[in-house]
């Protein structure tokens, strides 16, 4: 009776651990680019409003579904090394995700991000929580500076040349 409930136990202990595999990527479905390394470090709770995405076929423009962490967690990037990024011009060319407030996450990691302030017109410090949030999010003073801050003659609108 012991040994029975034993590999019950075991078996149960087993079950509640198990996370199922994200779904991956089918072949031929895949856009340019590959995915950015990430860099957020989470506690690893994964739950399936932590997904944003499952495919690329699910993310805007040229933007890859990419894990950001754990292996559960996916979310919609701009891919790297994607010919895409050489036609656009740095920092995208957009000012759209700018005027977005700042805004945190709902998950519970903690790393410095930048974001626009356009009261202040400068980019500013916050911590962004790994998941969820918003456009305007970005990993460096640089790339903040780059997207928002407008310069004499450097900003172009976002549109890739027809071919």
């Amino acid at each position: 009776m012991d040994f029975k409930l034993l590999v019950i136990f075991f078996f149960v202990s087993a079950c509640a651990q198990y996370v199922p595999p994200s779904r991956p990527n089918r072949p031929g479905r895949q856009k340019p680019g590959t995915c950015p390394v990430s860099t957020i470090i989470t506690t690893c709770e994964c739950r399936p409003e932590f997904n944003q995405c499952y495919n690329d076929r699910q993310c805007p423009g040229i933007q890859k579904c990419c894990d950001r962490g754990c292996g559960c967690r996916r979310s919609c990037v701009n891919p790297v090394n994607s010919i895409p990024d050489i036609i656009r011009p740095p920092g995208g060319g957009s000012r759209i995700n700018c005027n977005l407030p700042k805004k945190v996450g709902r998950c519970r990691a903690a790393f410095r991000r930048w974001w626009y302030n356009r009261r202040t017109k400068q980019c500013e410090t916050f911590i962004y929580g790994g998941c969820g949030g918003n456009k305007n999010n970005f990993e460096t003073r640089d790339k903040c500076e780059r997207q928002c801050v407008r310069r004499q003659n450097t900003y172009l609108p976002d549109r890739r040349p027809r071919i």
